[in-house]
């Protein structure tokens, strides 16, 4: 899965955490902080531009002409973002708004260690998950914390990191395997009571998945099934991270939306396209496997353009300009849109949207037939074109 995370979006559990609570970090600039219990009630809030100036280096993607070079730029962007956040905690120590630092801070600090591993920046990707965990009042950004430095101690078996532990020992350490377990069970036991429970056991799942902790992530999976299988994040996880299929509520149904292309006309669906098979892609530029996927989707919309078939990609760029950039001097002649809002825009949310590219097909009666045709898109489409669509389930990667 690949989600809204841009170049940060390292290849790390981190990832997931960050997914399930995708609506608190994608608004963590605006929204307002948990009622704090220590902060000043006039404390003032860190401004959203001085947030935004801390963040840019993240948020644009680093460049090299070679590999070396290509690194070197990424960690100086990873440096000069924490080199600010560093700053504003010192000019807002109070600010109700902190966790909007504190979460990119975190996820820039691991992806810095990710790429040194020297002792030096463990250290001090260590200090700053004990600032936090001290300091912060939300209660998301403590879990982050907690969560970061267990993935990284799992995912590299980092025994210097869990050496920094709180009440470590040498005879903790003398066993990893049997350390590792009960760090995570320590984890999820601490924090399964909180508003995050479910996004507490997708981080647990992962931990014993890093640490092939196998009976605690079967535990932590039956959990989510039974508990939270409802949740679309939850849904996403399991399928992408654990291939657990649970059932969509929206195959069979009519598939609803109201789109804006590029140039600014509105597509009501099921309606417009009523008596053809319309086949929805959910991208953006960022995405790599969107991208990559492309050149293979001009092939599929070659082939079947005029056979009663329409392709509509709808991006979940920040902005339309990114979009129209990318197509600039392209021949892919499908229908392109973009409404504002990302992940949260109203078919995003409807349709369960966590991960992308996502291919889904409507038959002619405009029911959605698969929402999940990535692997064998023509085979679902040949079955709709035919009116054949009674069995047609969602495609399995």
């Amino acid at each position: 899965m690949t989600s809204g995370k841009q170049w940060m979006v390292f290849v790390s559990c981190v990832t997931v955490l960050l997914a399930a609570g995708l609506a608190e970090a994608q608004t963590a600039a605006t929204k307002p902080a948990e009622k704090s219990t220590t902060q000043p009630a006039d404390a003032a809030a860190i401004p959203e531009k001085t947030i935004r100036d801390m963040t840019q280096p993240l948020r644009e993607r680093p460049k090299g002409d070679t590999e070396e070079e290509l690194q070197k730029n990424t960690i100086a962007a990873l440096e000069k973002s924490l080199a600010m956040g560093r700053d504003i905690v010192k000019t807002y120590p109070d600010a109700p708004n902190l966790a909007a630092v504190y979460q990119p801070m975190l996820e820039a600090s691991q992806e810095l260690l990710t790429m040194r591993e020297d002792d030096d920046t463990r250290r001090q990707f260590n200090d700053l998950i004990e600032h936090v965990l001290k300091s912060s009042d939300d209660s998301m950004t403590k879990l982050m914390a907690e969560f970061v430095r267990l993935e990284f101690i799992m995912r590299k078996n980092d025994i210097k990191l869990a050496a920094m532990l709180p009440d470590m020992t040498e005879e903790k350490l003398a066993d990893p395997t049997k350390l590792a377990a009960e760090l995570i069970e320590a984890f999820v036991d601490r924090n399964k009571d909180t508003l995050h429970a479910d996004q507490v056991y997708m981080g647990g799942a992962m931990l014993a998945s890093s640490a092939k902790q196998g009976d605690l992530q079967v535990r932590y999976v039956k959990v989510l099934k039974e508990n939270y299988a409802s949740d679309r994040n939850v849904k996403g996880f399991l399928k992408s991270m654990f291939g657990e299929d649970i059932p969509s509520d929206h195959v069979g149904k009519p598939f609803e939306a109201t789109l804006t292309t590029l140039d600014g006309k509105k597509l009501t669906l099921p309606d417009d396209f009523k008596g053809k098979v319309v086949v929805i892609d959910f991208w953006a530029t960022w995405c790599g496997p969107c991208v990559a996927a492309m050149p293979k989707l001009k092939k599929f919309h070659d082939a079947y353009k005029d056979k009663d078939v329409v392709l509509i990609a709808i991006s979940m760029d920040d902005t339309k300009e990114a979009a129209e950039k990318f197509l600039k001097d392209k021949d892919y002649g499908w229908i392109w849109t973009w409404d504002a809002g990302g992940w949260e825009t109203p078919v995003a949310e409807r349709y369960d949207i966590i991960g992308i590219p996502t291919l889904f097909v409507v038959d002619k009666e405009g029911v959605l037939v698969s929402d999940n045709a990535r692997a064998n898109l023509e085979i679902v489409v040949d079955r709709a074109l035919q009116g054949n669509t009674a069995t047609t389930k969602p495609a399995k990667e």
